[in-house]
């Protein structure tokens, strides 16, 4: 693999975690009234709990921006850029898992489920491939 073919799975991963965003913004118009009712609540029980403890709200703002500025330093290969995006990755994870249950439509399943398993790509290949040397 060449680093070429790299920094475009990198940047594909970008492309694809910002088109499950808009997908799953887009997707809520397409949920039943119960479902879109019950995301309303759980967004409300997010930010209403990110008002109240400010640590949680810089912690998720962080995490989404350590994960973006982490890809767009891996297309340069900076050293502290895979460790910095596996930390975001868990993060993001654990972000994800806290606000269980969390209702998505059909529409950004796909992209989101896409934008995991090129996770782990970036992750196999940061870790546990010949580019690894590049860092």
């Amino acid at each position: 693999m060449n680093e070429i073919v790299f920094r475009t799975i990198v940047t594909i991963t970008a492309a694809v975690t910002v088109l499950s965003m808009f997908a799953d913004e887009w997707g809520v118009r397409t949920l039943p009234n119960n479902l879109r009712m019950e995301r309303e609540l759980e967004k409300q029980r997010i930010i209403d709990k990110c008002n109240t403890k400010k640590w949680l709200y810089v912690f998720r703002i962080g995490v989404v921006i350590g994960y973006f500025a982490s890809l767009f330093a891996m297309e340069f290969f900076l050293p502290y850029s895979r460790i910095t995006f596996a930390a975001c990755t868990i993060g993001w994870s654990v972000i994800s898992t806290s606000n269980a249950p969390t209702v998505y439509s059909r529409i950004s399943v796909p992209f989101y489920e896409m934008s995991l398993i090129l996770n782990g790509v970036v992750l196999t290949l940061c870790f546990c491939s010949p580019i690894a040397n590049n860092f």
